[in-house]
């Protein structure tokens, strides 16, 4: 089973590609950048002594992030080879995160920069992505 997943910090979208068909989900991360803290009535907010709101608002987001990119790992864990796009560098987080336990995770086989593209056009590129592969390898057996 290969993957191909389009990622960046609001959603991923994890194309299941089986060699003959392709399957599609969605998975929305929920994160917000610039969260409304309990009490803050305006976008100017007073600070108190001591008080660093942005460092919490990145430490936030950073954690959500990192959720986040845990549920998308472990709907690939079970896969063979991976191909991951995005326009962001949650792609390359996503990637690392991959690295640092490679144990029953898919091989990663390429990372490359993608701007938004429709579901139909994803599923397109993983499925021509991973069909052009096999002919390699076949090719290569062969000789």
């Amino acid at each position: 089973m290969n993957y191909g997943v389009w990622i960046d910090t609001t959603s991923a979208r994890i194309v299941q590609w089986d060699g003959q068909q392709a399957s599609l989900k969605t998975i929305h991360s929920g994160i917000t950048r610039k969260p409304k803290w309990e009490g803050e009535t305006t976008k100017k907010v007073k600070r108190g002594k001591g008080f660093d709101y942005e460092s919490k608002q990145q430490h936030h987001f950073q954690s959500e992030l990192n959720k986040f990119l845990k549920v998308i790992s472990e709907e690939i864990r079970a896969g063979d080879f991976l191909y991951i796009i995005g326009p962001s560098q949650t792609k390359f987080l996503l990637e690392n995160m991959i690295l640092k336990e490679p144990r029953l995770m898919p091989r990663i086989e390429k990372v490359e920069s993608c701007s938004d593209l429709t579901d139909h056009q994803l599923i397109s590129r993983v499925s021509k992505y991973f069909r052009a592969k096999s002919v390699e390898q076949h090719e290569f057996k062969s000789r």
